[in-house]
C-alpha cells in the first residue's frame, strides 16, 4: 500500500498543531486521518477513495475567507479540516493514484488459452472453457476464484458478456448465455451470431481447425495479482472485457477436440452415435419415419445425433395407440 509523502506529514502536523491551539476545525475522522499521515501509515485503497472524496465534497473552502494567510480567521475552520487529510498535498496524492488505477483498469490485457470445445452445433451454439488454472506460455496462471468477483458484475449488469472475433471491438460474433467458474478454468456456453457474416466464417473456420482456441480480454484490478520473482505472475483477480475466437492460442492445456471431424475417437463415436440411432428408428417404426428413410449425411453433428436417439427413446416410450 501507498505511504504519505512528505509534504502530507507537514501538512497533517500543521492541522493536528492548529486544532490544539484553537480547539476547532475538522472531526474524529480527520484527527485520526492526520494521525495516521503523520506517523506515515500504510493508506489502504478504501482511505485513498475516502480522501479523495473528502477533497471533492471540500473543494468549495478553499475559496472562502480565512483559508488563505493574511485572511481575516486564518486558519479558518475549513482550512484547518484540510490540513488534517494531506492538503493540496494529500489532495493531489490520492487524486493520481485513483487516476493512475483508472488507467490501468482501461488497458486490457489479452490471454490466450486453447479452447476445449464440447460441441459446436449447426446453430453456433458452442460450449468449452476459454481459460484454464494451468500456467500459459508466458508461465503466467489464473488462480481459482480469479473470475468470481468478474462474473458477478456482468450478472449485475444483466448482459452477455462479448464473443469477438481477434479482440476486435467492432466485430462481435457471438454472445455468452452462460459463464461459470469450475475446478478447472472459466467454462462458457454461448453461441455464435450466424446471421453475421464474420461469426459464419469463424464457425467455418473453427469447424475446419483452423481456429487455435480463445483468448480472454482483461484487466487486472490493483493488488490482483502477485509478481514472481522469475518475471512470471500469480493472477488472483480479473475483470473481463470479453473473450475472442484467436488463431494461435498460447496455452497449450487442451485441444479442439470437438471441431476435428477427422479425429479417430470422434469418427468412431459418432459411427457408434449412426448405429444406435439407425436401430431406434427401426424399433419405433410405427410412429417414427420409416427406417428406409434416408439415414442422416456424415456432416451431423454429435449433438444432433443426441436428439435424434433421445426423440426415438421418447418415442418408444410412449404407449401405444387405440389400447
Amino acid at each position: 500500500m501507498p505511504k504519505p509523502t512528505k509534504a502530507m506529514v507537514e501538512e497533517a502536523q500543521r492541522g493536528l498543531d492548529w486544532r490544539r491551539e484553537y480547539g476547532r476545525g475538522g472531526t474524529e475522522v480527520g484527527i485520526a486521518r492526520a494521525r495516521d499521515i503523520v506517523n506515515e501509515r500504510d493508506l489502504s485503497r478504501e482511505t485513498i477513495g475516502r480522501m479523495a472524496s473528502f477533497f471533492a465534497r471540500h473543494a468549495g473552502n478553499r475559496e472562502a475567507e480565512g483559508f488563505k494567510p493574511g485572511e481575516d480567521g486564518y486558519p479558518s475552520n475549513g482550512r484547518i479540516a484540510w490540513a488534517l487529510w494531506g492538503g493540496d498535498p494529500g489532495e493531489r496524492w490520492a487524486r493520481r493514484i485513483l487516476e493512475s488505477e483508472e488507467r490501468m483498469s482501461n488497458t486490457m490485457e489479452t490471454k490466450d488459452f486453447t479452447f476445449k470445445m464440447d460441441d459446436l452445433t449447426d446453430e453456433g451454439y458452442f460450449t468449452g472453457y476459454a481459460s484454464t488454472f494451468t500456467r500459459d506460455s508466458v508461465g503466467d496462471k489464473i488462480l481459482p476464484g480469479a473470475f468470481k468477483r468478474t462474473l458477478n458484475s456482468w450478472m449485475a449488469k444483466q448482459r452477455p458478456i462479448p464473443v469477438l472475433w481477434q479482440h476486435k471491438a467492432d466485430e462481435p460474433i457471438g454472445a455468452t448465455m452462460r459463464a461459470t467458474e469450475d475446478e478447472r478454468g472459466l467454462h462458457v456456453e454461448g453461441q455464435l451470431l450466424m446471421g453475421l457474416q464474420r461469426a459464419r466464417e469463424a464457425f467455418e473456420a473453427a469447424k475446419a481447425g483452423v481456429l487455435g482456441g480463445l483468448s480472454i480480454g482483461f484487466s487486472i484490478p490493483r493488488d490482483g495479482a502477485t509478481r514472481m520473482d522469475d518475471g512470471t505472475r500469480e493472477i488472483r483477480e480479473v475483470k473481463l472485457f470479453e473473450y475472442s475466437f484467436v488463431t494461435f492460442p498460447a496455452n497449450e492445456a487442451a485441444i479442439l477436440t470437438g471441431l476435428k471431424a477427422a479425429q479417430p475417437e470422434l469418427t468412431e463415436i459418432r459411427d457408434l452415435l449412426y448405429d444406435i440411432k439407425r436401430e431406434l428408428r427401426a424399433a419405433s417404426v410405427a410412429t417414427a419415419p420409416s427406417v428406409d428413410a434416408p439415414i442422416a449425411p456424415a456432416s451431423d453433428t454429435l449433438s444432433t445425433l443426441l436428439a435424434d436417439i433421445r426423440r426415438h427413446s421418447q418415442t418408444l416410450q410412449q404407449p401405444e395407440r387405440g389400447n
